[in-house]
C-alpha cells in the first residue's frame, strides 16, 4: 500500500490530492500512479508540487474531469456500514428485552439521539467537501460516534414505543446491511504503488470487521435475555 505521507511530496499537498481523488471514486491504482507521477516530476525539475501542478484539489479535479465516468462508484465511505451496524446494535437490547417481556420496544431519548447522530455523521461525510478535509473528517467522526455511544447512558427517558416486529426488522436490517456493505471492502481498493506493487494482506481483518456488529449483537442479545426483567 502506498502511503501518501511517506512520499517526497509535502503532506499538505499530497493528502488533499489523494482525498479529493478518493472522494471522486478514482481507483487506488490510478491514485498511486498519479501520486508517483507528480513525485517523479518534482524530483526531476526541482519544483514543489504547488508550483508545478497548482493547488492539490484543483489538480485532482482536473485529472478526474479528464477520465471517463465510472459506471458505479467503487466505494462508499467506510463509516456508512459502521453507522447502520451501530444502529442495529443499539436496537438489539431493547428489542430482545421487549420480546422477552412480551411488550412493545421502549426507545429511550438517548437511543433515538444515538441513531440520529450516527446516520447524521455519515450523511455529512458523504459530502466531498468534508471528506477531503482530513482533520474535519476525523473530528466529526470522533465527536459523532462518541455522542452516539454516550447518549443511551445519559438520556434514559422513554422517547417513544415501537412495535416489536418493526424494531426487530430495523435491527436486523442494520446488522445484516453492515455485513453486506462491508463485503465490498474484503478486498479494499488500497493505494497501489506502481513502483512496488503489493498484494493486499488485510483480508482476515476485513472479514472480522465485517461481522463485528452481528457478533457483538448476539452477545448483547444473550445477556439481555438472561438478565432479570425489571
Amino acid at each position: 500500500m502506498l502511503d501518501p505521507m511517506k512520499t517526497s511530496l509535502p503532506p499538505k499537498w499530497s493528502i488533499p490530492f489523494v482525498m479529493t481523488l478518493r472522494s471522486r471514486d478514482v481507483s487506488g491504482a490510478d491514485i498511486g500512479a498519479a501520486l508517483r507521477e507528480v513525485e517523479s516530476h518534482c524530483a526531476e525539475s526541482g519544483e514543489d508540487p504547488e508550483t508545478a501542478f497548482g493547488p492539490p484539489v484543483d489538480y485532482a479535479e482536473s485529472l478526474r474531469a479528464a477520465s471517463p465516468p465510472d459506471a458505479m462508484p467503487r466505494s462508499a465511505h467506510p463509516l456508512a456500514p459502521t453507522a447502520i451496524g451501530l444502529v442495529g446494535l443499539l436496537l438489539t437490547a431493547p428489542t430482545v428485552s421487549a420480546w422477552r417481556d412480551g411488550g412493545d420496544v421502549q426507545v429511550s431519548t438517548g437511543l433515538a439521539v444515538s441513531c440520529i447522530a450516527a446516520l447524521g455523521v455519515v450523511a455529512v461525510m458523504f459530502q466531498p467537501a468534508v471528506y477531503r478535509r482530513r482533520n474535519a473528517m476525523s473530528t466529526l467522526a470522533v465527536v459523532g460516534f462518541v455522542a452516539a455511544f454516550v447518549a443511551p447512558f445519559a438520556l434514559k427517558a422513554t422517547a417513544l414505543t415501537a412495535p416489536l416486529v418493526v424494531a426487530a426488522a430495523l435491527a436486523l436490517a442494520g446488522l445484516l446491511g453492515s455485513v453486506v456493505w462491508n463485503r465490498g471492502r474484503i478486498n479494499p481498493d488500497e493505494l497501489v504503488d506502481p513502483l512496488a506493487p503489493e498484494r493486499n494482506s488485510h483480508q482476515v481483518m476485513a472479514v472480522v470487521t465485517a461481522w463485528l456488529f452481528p457478533i457483538a449483537a448476539l452477545g448483547i442479545a444473550i445477556m439481555t435475555w438472561l438478565l432479570p426483567a425489571k
